[in-house]
């Protein structure tokens, strides 16, 4: 085995919380524009959740897409159910679109469950419900069946999650470390969690599920 190869596999990382709530802020005041809701994604470490494909690359900040799309649904085994959580921040999401829009002049096709729309098509957005057993709600089928790049061309994706997180820093000059989590061990029910980045998911989960010898074939 090669000796560097073998030293990164040796190196390990931990962040702590300290317990603190501290907050970068940002300067939100070119976000109305183009260049500056890039930049304004960019300084708050936003923008990595902008994914490019093909090749499922973080999106080139200087590029422009012939498309963009956002997941609200998953239908992978025990995923989050996305309506009650947009349900509970559907203005957010609408700015969160808005937001999404103003990247690049180009369609954006929300992609969402066979339910009522979380928001109407206008102009350039367009609403496409999905149904069915997975892989329904993975964006690889919803690009082949709305818009497949040619040569040379790329197309962006961005999660609800993250759509959330654009109307967030671009209203309130802050990034907020929220998620929701859904964890199962394939006896009971899954359950869906409210959990900050910062925290130690393995030891919520643990709590939650107990130990992984009480997993049963």
């Amino acid at each position: 085995m090669n000796d560097r190869f073998a030293e990164t596999l040796d190196q390990k990382q931990a962040i702590a919380a300290d317990g603190t709530m501290d907050k970068e802020k940002f300067d939100i005041s070119g976000a109305g524009t183009r260049d500056g809701l890039r930049a304004l994604l960019l300084a708050a470490g936003q923008w990595p959740a902008i994914r490019s494909r093909p090749f499922e690359r973080i999106a080139d900040p200087g590029a422009t897409p012939i498309a963009i799309f956002v997941t609200a649904i998953d239908t992978a085994p025990h995923a989050p159910d996305p309506v009650p959580i947009i349900e509970a921040r559907h203005d957010d999401f609408t700015r969160g679109l808005d937001a999404v829009a103003l990247l690049a002049d180009c369609p954006v096709y929300l992609c969402q469950p066979d339910v009522a729309p979380f928001a109407e098509g206008s102009g350039r957005r367009k609403t496409v419900r999905f149904a069915g057993a997975h892989p329904a709600g993975l964006v690889g089928t919803h690009i082949a069946r709305l818009c497949v790049p040619g040569d040379g061309e790329a197309v962006w994706h961005i999660g609800t999650a993250h759509g959330l997180q654009a109307r967030h820093g671009r209203s309130q000059n802050l990034a907020t470390a929220e998620r929701r989590k859904s964890v199962a061990n394939g006896r009971r029910r899954h359950q869906i969690r409210r959990r900050r980045c910062r925290n130690d998911n393995a030891r919520s989960t643990r709590r939650l599920i107990g130990p992984v010898t009480q997993f049963r074939p």
